[in-house]
């Protein structure tokens, strides 16, 4: 399962999905958590292992226990470098779905960032010229309002071209 999760975080198409990604990251927490179950599982049956092992060196059957308790010690060091392995994979697998979340963000942040400059100057200018002073020289002319138009629209055009020019489109 963790395959099959890793594999669609890595290739998921241009379209990123936020949903996938989120689903992504709940199957892999649940299957973390259930890897932190078995490694206590598994602390535990050493630990018993130990006890066990410590106490039968006084029975009768201590001699024919010892090949039995080393290998029972052996699998369980084997199964804990495997969950060691595997809680490896799944902090790849949470690292590899947050940093596709955060190239959607940063997608979202760049389109909001766009619109942003776009509309900055015109309301710059827009708000100089609707300020309520008596004097401004270009409010007495016939044609400052048309010129006042201009000048925004002028702006988000050379904006758009900047933004064109640094490959920000």
């Amino acid at each position: 399962m963790l395959d099959t999760e890793a594999a669609q975080v890595l290739r998921m198409p241009g379209q990123r999905g936020g949903d996938t990604l989120q689903e992504v990251l709940v199957t892999v927490g649940q299957q973390a958590e259930l890897m932190n179950r078995i490694r206590m599982g598994l602390l535990s049956l050493d630990r018993i292992l130990v006890y066990q092992a410590a106490n039968a060196v006084r029975g009768p059957d201590s001699a024919k226990l010892r090949p039995a308790h080393a290998a029972l010690q052996r699998d369980i060091q084997a199964l804990e470098e495997h969950a060691s392995f595997l809680s490896g994979r799944i902090g790849m697998t949470v690292d590899a779905t947050m940093g596709m979340i955060g190239l959607m963000q940063n997608d979202r942040v760049r389109s909001l960032s766009v619109v942003a400059a776009l509309f900055l100057p015109p309301t710059l200018i827009a708000s100089i010229y609707g300020m309520n002073f008596e004097h401004m020289p270009i409010l007495e002319l016939e044609w400052g309002f048309h010129l006042a138009l201009g000048m925004m629209v002028g702006s988000v055009v050379l904006t758009v071209l900047v933004l064109k020019w640094m490959k920000w489109d």
